[in-house]
């Protein structure tokens, strides 16, 4: 990251997608005392990190109990979902389509 806050993406091994954690510098025109939990003169930021694969797998479970699907067909409709329809999908799972 270069400067005040920004993104970057946090690597998690072999066939894991990596974390994405965003940092936002927190500013505030409030005077410090209306703010009680900012320390004086302590900068404060807001980091977010989001886990692709959650997302992934709580899209997979909705799937699952919304339309009755067996695993192999959740995965196949995750992988549409993700885009380049169903051939490009059928692809990157090894599948026929």
């Amino acid at each position: 990251m270069a400067g005040p806050g920004g993104e970057l993406a946090v690597p998690r091994g072999l066939r894991r997608l990596p974390l994405q954690v965003m940092v936002i510098p927190l500013r505030s025109k409030a005077r410090l005392a209306v703010v009680p939990w900012i320390g004086v003169g302590a900068s404060v930021d807001v980091v977010t990190v989001n886990d692709p694969e959650f997302d992934r797998r709580r899209l997979e479970i909705n799937l699952r109990r919304r339309f009755g699907l067996t695993a192999a067909e959740t995965g196949l409709a995750a992988e549409i979902l993700n885009g380049n329809g169903r051939k490009e999908a059928a692809r990157r799972r090894g599948i026929s389509g």
